[in-house]
């Protein structure tokens, strides 16, 4: 209660917006408000996803990674799901993409896999036109850069650690959902193929 108190306090800002005292002032209210609502936004989403009637499934996230993180949800183990995310989105990544290598046969890893095979002629290129590829194919480096390099070598202890993980699961099934749809027969192909 006293943090909705202190955020829809209503703050006599250091600036003006140059309309009068009056029509500042209500502006000011207004922007509380709208500090309120937020707040009473993320609350009622807090309480539906402790809910039975969760957004988390498979019906809401990548029906495969779900399966793949699920468990971790029902534990409560937050910390654990932004690393289980990048690891399963690589994997389905390299599988789908055809195992890229290098010239020496090396397996390509993180950024340069993303690189390689969401490229504008890569087997998992996104989009219809070349930046909407180049769109996709920094949103998959910027998930092995960003999150992946952080999340796969140490867990981290953060206190907004739930809504961390929730935020790298959407993106993670984000990026699924588009190969799955775009991609359909290549996945099948490969999944037949993969002797996992």
């Amino acid at each position: 209660m006293r943090e909705f108190k202190q955020t829809t306090e209503v703050r006599n800002e250091p600036y003006t917006l140059a309309k009068g005292p009056m029509k500042d002032m209500e502006a000011f209210r207004e922007d509380a408000a709208n500090r309120g609502r937020g707040v009473l936004r993320a609350a009622i989403f807090a309480l539906e996803t402790l809910s039975e009637n969760s957004p988390l499934d498979d019906a809401s996230i990548d029906p495969e990674l779900w399966a793949h993180v699920q468990g971790l949800v029902a534990d409560d183990d937050w910390a654990k799901i932004p690393a289980a995310v990048a690891i399963f989105l690589e994997d389905k990544v390299r599988t789908w993409g055809g195992d890229p290598r290098t010239a020496k046969y090396e397996v390509i890893v993180g950024t340069w896999l993303y690189a390689n095979v969401m490229r504008s002629d890569g087997p998992l290129r996104l989009g219809g036109q070349a930046n909407e590829h180049d769109g996709w194919r920094f949103l998959g480096q910027g998930l092995a850069q960003a999150l992946g390099n952080v999340d796969r070598h140490r867990i981290q202890k953060r206190p907004d650690v739930k809504r961390y993980a929730m935020g790298v699961l959407g993106l993670g099934s984000l990026v699924l959902t588009q190969i799955r749809f775009e991609h359909p027969a290549r996945i099948l192909e490969a999944e037949s193929e993969d002797p996992q």
